[in-house]
């Protein structure tokens, strides 16, 4: 599909919206926009403001390959299940050009989202844009199981790599499918991003999740738990935002006793976490509510695992309510202990490189130009449950001057 001028609408012929009708079915309305299917499928836009609706498979790949191209203009997609640059077993790819303020909304598993042996990437080159995996929770939707039931939808996305595993009611394993390549790739431009559950450079289960933000003053908002940057079982996620005064928050959204913590460079489970922000500018790292009272936050491996959280330099905020500072910033995890024998190292590392920072935290011994290290468990269980063991075990902190060079 070939189309080289104007401001167009690729739409469904059934008029349909979220708010009206609820979450679309892969049989429903608008399924399959650019959708390679043991083929290949493309939508190639050359300009104008033009709006792309779907339910499912959008810019999507399975055995094939999908891809939307659009060469101008405020563009909106909205595409709400493995859409929007997204693939299982194939290539899914959106690419967006002409720096113009676009705007991404969907569900699930999409906006950069890798499942099994799969690789999906969007790519925006500029713009002040908006993505939003949508956090207002849509009753009865089974692909937010079991998140549902802590109140949130279940996002994968912005850069989300995912495999699946099945396990029986003694977590024995019944089926296993590692995880592909997700990536949000933003080249310039003040972004928001905004979504619920494992999302912004995620990894679960042998998959790979990047998010990419060269430069900009951006917002980075997930809404329940495990976001920016982080992994878990077996898998790897980065977040990457490379310039300008960026905020990363977290509203402790969902059901009373959920959500608000894990995330922000965790490594989870033998998960491989980074979250790193460059630039001189000053950043903020607001955390709402204490709701689980614990954090795992900012440089935390659990289970084991590695997990890093890097800020290059700038004045910096960390505002960590009640007890979630004394399980943040540096620290390891391992509730029930490790498996007899095992020697799996774990590694959490708290760095801020530069600035004049405030920490606005309880229970931790972080502050402005000092370093720290973790001497015994930080989980809420019984240290028995929870054995801290120096050898093993590593988490340090670090704020103080160091010169990183430029990539």
């Amino acid at each position: 599909m070939l189309d080289v001028a104007g401001s167009d609408k690729y739409v469904p012929a059934t008029a349909w919206t979220l708010d009206n009708d609820g979450p679309p079915w892969d049989t429903g309305v608008g399924t399959g926009q650019a959708a390679g299917w043991f083929g290949v499928a493309l939508l190639d836009d050359g300009g104008g403001d033009d709006t792309y609706q779907a339910g499912w498979y959008q810019a999507y790949g399975a055995w094939g390959v999908g891809v939307i191209v659009d060469h101008g203009g405020k563009d909106t997609y909205l595409g709400y299940s493995r859409s929007q640059g997204a693939s299982d077993y194939g290539y899914g790819l959106l690419v967006d050009r002409g720096g113009a303020n676009d705007r991404y909304e969907t569900l699930h598993n999409s906006q950069g989202f890798g499942g099994t042996r799969g690789i999906g990437w969007l790519v925006d080159d500029g713009g002040d844009d908006s993505y939003l995996a949508v956090t207002a929770l849509q009753v009865g939707d089974p692909q937010s199981v079991p998140y549902d039931q802590e109140g949130s939808n279940f996002s994968g996305a912005q850069g989300f790599g995912w495999g699946l595993r099945l396990l029986d009611s003694q977590f024995r394993s019944l089926f296993n499918a590692s995880g592909g390549l997700g990536a949000l790739f933003d080249l310039a431009g003040n972004d928001t991003y905004e979504c619920a559950v494992m999302c912004q450079g995620w990894g679960y289960f042998y998959g790979t999740g990047l998010l990419w933000d060269a430069k900009g003053d951006d917002k980075y908002n997930t809404w329940h738990k495990y976001g920016m940057g982080g992994a878990t079982h077996l898998s790897i996620g980065v977040l990457v935002d490379g310039q300008g005064k960026d905020l990363y928050h977290y509203p402790a959204g969902g059901i009373p006793t959920n959500g608000g913590s894990e995330g922000v460079g965790l490594g989870y489970d033998q998960g491989v976490g980074f979250h790193i922000d460059r630039g001189p500018e000053a950043d903020v790292y607001q955390f709402d509510l204490d709701k689980m009272k614990w954090g795992e936050v900012m440089g935390i491996s659990r289970f084991p695992g590695i997990g890093v959280f890097l800020n290059e330099a700038g004045d910096d905020e960390y505002h960590i309510p009640g007890q979630m500072g004394a399980y943040a910033l540096g620290m390891t995890d391992m509730p029930g202990g490790r498996a007899p024998g095992s020697m799996a190292h774990s590694i959490g590392l708290f760095l801020d490189l530069g600035g004049t920072d405030v920490y606005d935290v309880k229970g931790s011994p972080a502050k402005n130009d000092g370093n720290w290290k973790q001497t015994q468990t930080t989980t809420n269980a019984k240290p028995a449950d929870d054995p801290f063991d120096p050898a093993l075990d590593h988490g340090y902190g670090f704020d103080g001057t160091s010169a990183w060079p430029a990539w």
